[in-house]
């Protein structure tokens, strides 16, 4: 039987549990609004899984020594089940009729399966959860279980978690616990260096007559359900989460996270688990009729495309023009939730051309960065405004880890040159800006963007070298877009970028009306445009070829046959197998 099926345009199915590949079906079905982000874990809990919970903007540095990154919050996702004691797992026991059906149309997930435990007890689980579209604070997760064999005691343990980090840098002060109106779960807490506020709260309803005990450790405070659960019953188990922080737009003074937050819960716990998924389902409907799609004949290929739009949309926080989407999205670690050059070169153009108010936002971000890219240039000895490769809360500037991995040969830590000399970011930041300006005719953007044309244009004026022998201005020591590249003159994609950079500017000068700002760079004005005019662009060879950088074609081709042929490598006395490594 295949692990996955494509069901159709908008399903995809896992037909049975593996522990060994938790992390890629918690990324692939990760749910989400663009405000918050969560990992499609498992209720119960696996040595191999990772929880994660982020909020768009919310970053941190756990010490001077590191760079910030998005804070993993709290966890709620966990809900712990023991039956006469032994804890449901799918490691143990036996496990039958196991499906999860992830829906990229309304963002839910669902999975079934009938766990019959060591000692008999047999218990068929329906897990159910989505994040809200319609309110971006809610996590709804609905678990029902029924059982199929002799009575049994029935323990549940869910609530709040603060012991999770990011890969061991905790980024959250212990916080308040309290234990509300005996129903309400809640943490308030801030972050150790930003201190920024963050409030989670959490009520559960269960459908039957049960003793409850609430329970509070170190950054931990759970409510302890136990019944009976007789023969042929079922039961329904529902979980109802907040979260907001002292960052949001609408944050109006403590009582947002507080009362204001408990009474909005307390409502929310009135509502069934299908009446808040239909009001979510609603928004998604109206984000699919926006931008409709459609592929004939190929199911797969229709699936595949609205699961890249689904991540889109869970990936990007519209709702606030100081953000930007992160590397990885809101789904994990990875990039530490900082914004690159994919944005506008990959991201952007989607919003731009279905959801333009959107991608209003996003452009917005980049012109509130202004005073952080001119800070950027200036600290690197450059003139005007050059953008940080990694960029995270506006006014962090460079965020760019000045140290990645171990090699495993020297043993010596790799400096990171990304943030020292990929500079294209700044092309592709004006790039991104005139697709926006070309497509929407935004004339209040097109004012606001002059600075930022002009202060681009400046930097890239005190990046070029002149070659006198040639006239022509060059742009050396850089990486371009291939990153295995390092130190290269002329990248093509950069130089390319550079120019059009320059002549944008030189467009909008002459364009604009506001004397007072045409004034203001009017003695660079002739050195962007000779520049501009001299800027060495890369041409293709005679075979047709555009070479990435000068020495590109002068590379000495290196025949890797024998090293996919080796049995093992050893590194540093290690070995590992190379048998199974793909050559393509």
């Amino acid at each position: 039987m295949e692990r996955i099926d494509y069901i159709d345009e908008w399903n995809i199915a896992e037909n049975y549990f593996s522990e060994e590949s938790l992390g890629k079906l918690e990324v692939n079905m990760a749910m989400g609004n663009g405000y918050l982000g969560v990992r499609n874990c498992h209720e119960e809990s696996y040595v191999t899984e990772k929880r994660n919970m982020f909020v768009a903007g919310i970053f941190n540095k756990f010490s001077k020594k590191e760079v910030t990154e998005l804070a993993n919050m709290p966890d709620i996702s966990k809900i712990s089940v023991w039956l006469n004691g032994k804890r449901l797992t799918l490691n143990r026991g036996r496990v039958t009729q196991y499906r999860r059906v992830f829906n990229y149309r309304n963002g839910e997930s669902v999975r079934s399966f009938i766990w019959e435990s060591e000692t008999g007890f047999s218990v068929r689980f329906i897990f159910k959860k989505f994040v809200s579209m319609y309110n971006k604070h809610l996590i709804v997760t609905e678990m029902t279980a029924e059982n199929l064999g002799k009575q049994a005691t029935m323990a549940v343990q869910s609530g709040i978690d603060g012991t999770f980090t990011n890969t061991g840098s905790q980024h959250f002060e212990e916080g308040e616990k309290r234990y509300l109106d005996n129903q309400f779960l809640y943490l308030q807490t801030q972050t150790t260096e930003k201190k920024t506020k963050v409030a989670l709260a959490t009520c559960h309803k269960l459908n039957k007559a049960h003793q409850t005990e609430p329970s509070m450790k170190r950054r931990q405070l759970y409510e302890n359900k136990e019944f009976d659960l007789l023969e042929n019953e079922t039961v329904t188990f529902t979980k109802y989460s907040l979260l907001k922080t002292g960052q949001d737009l609408e944050y109006t003074g403590k009582d947002y996270l507080r009362q204001g937050l408990i009474d909005e819960l307390n409502s929310i716990t009135r509502e069934r688990y299908r009446d808040l998924l239909s009001a979510s389902a609603t928004v998604w409907e109206k984000i699919w009729e926006e931008s409709k799609t459609e592929i004939r004949g190929d199911t797969q290929d229709a699936l595949l495309l609205n699961a890249a739009r689904y991540h889109l949309h869970i990936m990007t926080p519209v709702h606030d023009n100081r953000l930007n989407i992160s590397g990885k999205g809101l789904s994990g670690e990875g990039y530490k939730g900082h914004t690159f050059w994919d944005t506008e070169i990959f991201i952007l153009p989607y919003f731009v051309y279905t959801f333009p108010h959107w991608a209003k936002s996003l452009v917005t971000y980049r012109l509130k960065g202004l005073g952080a890219a001119k800070e950027n240039a200036d600290l690197k000895g450059y003139s005007g405004a050059l953008y940080p490769w990694e960029s995270a809360w506006l006014s962090d500037g460079e965020v760019t880890p000045k140290f990645g991995g171990i090699d495993v040969v020297s043993g010596k830590r790799r400096e990171v040159l990304t943030g020292k000399i990929e500079h294209h970011i700044t092309g592709d930041v004006i790039y991104g800006l005139m697709q926006y300006l070309k497509a929407t005719n935004d004339i209040e953007m097109k004012k606001n963007a002059f600075s930022l044309l002009m202060e681009t244009a400046i930097f890239w004026t005190s990046r070029v070298n002149y070659n006198k022998q040639l006239d022509r201005y060059e742009i050396l020591d850089v990486i371009g877009p291939d990153e295995y590249k390092e130190h290269v003159n002329n990248n093509a994609y950069t130089n390319y970028l550079a120019k059009y950079n320059l002549d944008v500017a030189l467009r909008a000068y002459a364009e604009s009306k506001n004397i007072e700002l045409k004034n203001k760079y009017k003695n660079q004005f002739n050195i962007i445009k000779e520049i501009a005019n001299k800027l060495y662009l890369p041409v293709p060879n005679k075979e047709g070829i555009l070479p990435q950088d000068d020495n590109y074609l002068k590379k000495q081709m290196i025949d890797l046959t024998k090293y996919f042929e080796a049995e093992e490598v050893n590194l540093n006395n290690s070995y590992f197998s190379l048998k199974h490594v793909p050559t393509a």
